[in-house]
């Protein structure tokens, strides 16, 4: 097995576990994730689209599905290995919902087509989870054989549908139009065999990172709100870039429940987050040094 620190580990995991060289390097380099977090929410005025009773986790999880799935109708929503635990039968039942759901599109049935994203998220969610993967009837189904596509679409919830079709309204008016150019979905980095690292969006050299959390409980409404794990997270996807494979210049974070996109220069960003200025490559070769990375040759 390679001698690299965080071969086994991705830049989620490594930012909200437990104290390690890198994470403690983030936490050092760019302490002034609140200042960062006041600019990027600035923009972003009330709640739009309410939770209802549905699991939040899973929305975002849907969402993130969509809104790939919408932009470009060949996109393969789960790429992972086959194993033991994601069969070939998994990625079967996942060809076959991703086409449900592209046929309900083009044939202009959005309730089924949001009922397929749905299918689709709770499979996405047994890829990432050993406790959903336990837990999941849907998962239990495929390796039973009893999975059939239309059972798996009515597994969701009324108010899930409502609140995806209400993501999608807003995601077209103020995400959409700004998603030109190159694109990237699903984007894995360099540093993949060192970290694994992958994000939501790179389109024409603007990195942009979907969230559909409900924000916080004010007197007067509910607020919109950045985690500063969210922000290092969105730093750090732009800091893994080492050979600048996807020449991102931009970066932020897309607010879904609030139709907010905040973007700023990578440069800036750093600089904000750091509470002084950081060059994008000073940044870059000391994440590479800490992760062991070496360049390709």
């Amino acid at each position: 097995m390679p001698d690299f620190p965080y071969f086994m580990a991705n830049l989620t995991s490594i930012l909200r576990g437990e104290p390690t060289e890198l994470k403690e390097w983030f936490k050092t380099s760019f302490p002034n994730t609140k200042q960062l977090e006041k600019r990027l929410v600035a923009g972003s005025g009330p709640l739009l689209v309410d939770a209802a009773t549905t699991r939040t986790g899973t929305v975002g999880t849907a969402f993130d599905v969509m809104v790939r799935l919408l932009v470009d109708d060949g996109h393969h929503p789960i790429q992972v290995h086959v194993t033991q635990f994601w069969t070939e039968k998994h990625e079967a039942a996942t060809e076959e919902l991703t086409a449900a759901a592209q046929d309900a599109r083009r044939a202009g049935d959005d309730g089924r087509f949001y009922r397929a994203v749905w299918a689709i998220a709770l499979l996405t969610e047994v890829t990432r989870s050993m406790h959903v993967w336990a837990s999941s009837q849907l998962s239990a189904d495929i390796y039973n054989d009893e999975f059939s596509v239309d059972a798996a679409i009515g597994l969701a919830p009324a108010d899930a549908v409502e609140q995806l079709a209400e993501l999608r309204r807003l995601a077209e008016e103020r995400l959409f139009p700004v998603l030109g150019g190159e694109m990237h979905l699903s984007p894995k980095f360099c540093s993949w065999g060192y970290l694994k690292a992958e994000a939501d969006i790179v389109a024409d050299g603007t990195l942009v990172d979907m969230k559909t959390t409900l924000g916080v409980q004010r007197k007067a409404g509910r607020v919109d709100t950045i985690s500063p794990g969210s922000l290092l997270q969105v730093i750090g996807y732009t800091l893994l870039d080492f050979e600048d494979e996807y020449k991102i210049r931009n970066a932020g974070i897309y607010s879904s429940r609030y139709g907010n996109l905040a973007v700023l220069p990578v440069e800036e960003l750093l600089e904000l987050a750091a509470g002084k200025p950081m060059t994008v490559q000073r940044a870059r070769d000391q994440v590479a040094s800490i992760i062991g990375y070496e360049p390709r040759i």
